[in-house]
C-alpha cells in the first residue's frame, strides 16, 4: 500500500491535501506539523510521496523539501506560494522536487500527484535494474577470484579456467557462482 507523508502546519490545508491524496488512490497520509518531525518520522518508515506545504515555521520548506529528496527514496511535492515559486523552484528542481504554485485546484493537485507517481516508478525501475546489475557485478568478482585461484594453484590458463567453472557447473548442474565459491573455500 502506498503511503505519503504530508508536511503542513495548517489544518484547513492539510484536510484539501489529504482528501486530493485519498482521491488519488493513497488512502494512508499521515501528517506532521514540521520539518524536524518529518525527518524523524522518515528515519522509521519508508514514504511513497512526501507532500510538503510552504511555509513551515520551523524551517524553510525549500530546505526540508530537498532534505528529503536527497536522504529518502520518497518523491517530493512542494506546494509554495505563487510569489515565492520561481525562487522554489530554482532551489529545488536540481533535487527532484516538483514544485506546485498556490492557489492551486484539485485538478492541478492531481496532475502533479500522477507526476510524482510516475517519476517514482521509473526510480523503483532503476532501483530494480541497479540490485541485479549489482548482484551480477558481485557474481563476477567471485568467478574472476576463483579463475585467478585455479591460475595459481592448477597452473591453467585463464581461459581454462574460466572453461573449467562453466563444465563444472553445467555438469553439477549448479551455477557458476556456486562452483567458484567451491573453489575459493578449497584454496583459501
Amino acid at each position: 500500500m502506498q503511503q505519503v507523508l504530508l508536511v503542513c502546519d495548517s489544518d484547513k490545508a492539510a484536510e484539501f491535501c489529504r482528501d486530493v491524496l485519498k482521491k488519488q488512490g493513497y488512502p494512508d497520509v499521515f501528517v506532521c506539523k514540521n520539518g524536524p518531525e518529518a525527518k524523524r518520522r522518515l528515519l522509521e518508515h519508508e514514504y511513497e510521496l512526501t507532500f510538503i506545504n510552504a511555509p513551515l515555521r520551523m524551517e524553510s520548506a525549500e530546505s526540508v523539501a530537498v532534505d528529503i529528496a536527497e536522504k529518502n527514496i520518497s518523491q517530493v511535492i512542494l506546494l509554495v506560494k505563487s510569489e515565492h515559486f520561481d525562487e522554489a523552484h530554482a532551489h529545488t528542481r536540481d533535487y527532484g522536487v516538483i514544485t506546485v504554485s498556490k492557489p492551486i485546484h484539485s485538478r492541478e493537485l492531481s496532475m502533479a500527484i500522477d507526476f510524482s507517481h510516475i517519476a517514482q516508478s521509473r526510480i523503483k525501475m532503476m532501483e530494480s535494474e541497479n540490485k541485479k546489475l549489482q548482484k551480477k557485478m558481485n557474481e563476477l568478482k567471485f568467478i574472476n577470484h576463483a579463475k585467478i585461484l585455479l591460475v595459481q594453484y592448477e597452473s591453467l590458463t585463464e581461459e581454462e579456467a574460466h572453461k573449467k567453472i562453466e563444465k563444472t557447473a553445467m555438469n553439477n548442474r549448479t551455477s557458476r557462482l556456486v562452483v567458484a565459491k567451491e573453489i575459493i573455500d578449497r584454496y583459501e
